[in-house]
């Protein structure tokens, strides 16, 4: 199953063809109706933006500098991006959805996880570059959030990460040490994604 879910994970490199970030294919009915019939590349606005804010703040590519490539699938296509179609900036949800150049295909689309994960207990955690590596979910109040310590490098940002079921349940945006632990006592070492159903609600909008 997770070499199946690899299929729509894609690097993002900038024009120089240096790594810069990863993103994934999503149906585009899964985030929202207006999204039907589409096949969006999601990833973080922080490694594709259209937000002249953003770029005055950090250093993203725009969508038409991404280059984009599917180690997994057998196809020589050039995929760049051509528009952000929506987005909410790093300090928010740190998420971008971006029209790309041509038509991706997904012979396995990925489910959602409709559900809340589970707080106060314990549940596997994968992302695709980590088959193996899982994690317990650390307890929080924010449901925004999700913290867990599965492991993941440099260039992670915009990955998808999944439950015990491989349903797509958050887009990974970054790590740290030291971090401050969401209930605000005391710090951790974690990783940090943003809830898809997070981001669901703010594209329904209020």
């Amino acid at each position: 199953m997770g070499l199946s879910r690899a299929e729509c994970v894609a690097q993002i490199s900038n024009p120089a063809g240096d790594g810069f970030g990863t993103g994934f294919v999503l149906a585009g009915d899964e985030l929202h109706e207006h999204l039907s019939g589409t096949v969006v590349l999601v990833t973080n606005s922080h490694v594709i933006s259209a937000d002249e804010d953003v770029h005055g703040q950090m250093e993203p590519l725009w969508p038409e500098e991404a280059h984009i490539a599917f180690e997994v699938r057998e196809d020589d296509t050039d995929w760049v991006g051509t528009e952000v179609l929506w987005e909410s900036p790093p300090d928010d949800l740190d998420c971008a959805i971006v029209e790309v150049s041509n038509p991706v295909s997904i012979d396995d689309p990925y489910p959602v996880n409709q559900r809340p994960l589970a707080t106060g207990g314990t549940e596997r955690i994968y992302v695709v570059r980590h088959p193996k590596g899982g994690s317990l979910k650390y307890p929080f109040d924010d449901d925004r959030l999700l913290r867990y310590r599965t492991p993941t490098e440099g260039g992670s940002s915009g990955i998808p990460v999944f439950d015990s079921k491989w349903q797509l349940v958050e887009l990974h945006h970054w790590a740290g040490h030291d971090m401050e632990r969401l209930d605000g006592v005391g710090t951790y070492d974690a990783n940090e994604g943003i809830r898809i159903g997070a981001i669901r609600e703010a594209l329904a909008g209020p």
